[in-house]
């Protein structure tokens, strides 16, 4: 049984087309990262889209894309006793991810209606996220400040793809996860993006 399921991963990459095909599309994203002891912080930006198959057949490919992402969060306060204050806060999103694709938005050949992908990779962030700090002045209290910061840790992402027109362009949804491992701050970035690919 072994034997027969190394020849058939074998002839499967045997009949695969080594390819260097680009693909790529842009949208829009909603981002949400939190990070121990803080609220969390959600923005809103664009998304950049590129990947190569680097492996394909008529149905599936394996690609490598860096799925970007810059983001912005606005937020403004007032109050009675203390005035007005605004924030502004922003992501740089860089993963690097392996995925395998099934069906539409695959390959440029695949004209299937439905497609889907999942993998996962390595991501890299920059930005500005909730943080705590103790006041000295008071015992166990503590507050939110803003503190920017570069990250990286493992990620994951899994999406749908549905077709639109006659080739193979087709609108996407992604689902994303990141859990930074380094930085300062180690925040939990979740996302979801929706883009256009020609």
């Amino acid at each position: 049984m072994k034997k027969f399921s190394l020849v058939a991963i074998l002839c499967l990459f045997l009949s695969a087309g080594f390819s260097q095909t680009f693909l790529h599309g842009a949208g829009v994203s909603l981002s949400l990262s939190k990070s121990s002891g803080t609220d969390p912080v959600a923005y809103s930006g664009f998304h950049y889209n590129p990947r190569i198959n680097v492996l394909e057949t008529e149905k599936i490919a394996l690609s490598v894309g860096i799925p970007l992402v810059l983001a912005g969060s606005f937020s403004y306060n007032y109050s009675s006793s203390m005035g007005s204050n605004s924030d502004f806060q922003y992501l740089l999103q860089v993963p690097v991810t392996l995925n395998l694709n099934i069906g539409r938005g695959s390959t440029k050949e695949n004209t299937s209606r439905m497609g889907f992908f999942v993998g996962g990779g390595w991501a890299f962030n920059q930005g500005s996220f909730n943080s705590t700090i103790e006041d000295p002045l008071y015992n166990n209290y503590y507050y939110e400040i803003i503190e920017d910061d570069f990250n990286m840790g493992p990620s994951a992402n899994a999406g749908l793809r549905i077709g639109v027109g006659r080739r193979h362009r087709n609108i996407e949804v992604r689902l994303n996860y990141m859990k930074a491992i380094s930085g300062s701050l180690k925040p939990h970035v979740f996302g979801v993006t929706s883009a256009f690919n020609f």
